[in-house]
């Protein structure tokens, strides 16, 4: 009994010594309109949002007019070349936050369904 309590001790000594990157409570708080997507999307994903991730084969996308349909995330490009693009993120509660983006790649819309 000694020796299991001993050990359970000192896996939480350790436990702790470890260092947890902090989730950040509300990422998609701090989301703003005219937001650069880069940046958008760095802190979402380091706020617990996960890119829902689509099969290229499902997009709805074309690379010839913008690197943002290289991401996971994005649905759609329209073929306008002017940057309009859609996409979706995910929480670990099964939130999807819906992304998009206008000219010059900056956050345009977004909303938690």
């Amino acid at each position: 009994m000694h020796t299991k309590l001993t050990t359970f001790t000192l896996s939480l000594i350790a436990l702790s010594a470890v260092h947890i990157k902090p989730i950040l409570a509300g990422a998609e708080t701090q989301l703003r309109v005219g937001m650069n997507y880069s940046s958008a999307r760095e802190m979402l994903i380091d706020g617990g949002w996960q890119p829902k991730y689509h099969r290229w084969q499902d997009k709805k996308v074309t690379c010839r007019y913008n690197d943002l349909c290289n991401y996971a995330e994005i649905k759609f490009c329209l073929p306008t070349g002017t940057g309009h693009c859609g996409g979706e993120f995910t929480n670990i509660n099964g939130r999807t936050l819906y992304i998009e983006t206008g000219s010059r790649g900056g956050v345009t819309k977004f909303e938690i369904r």
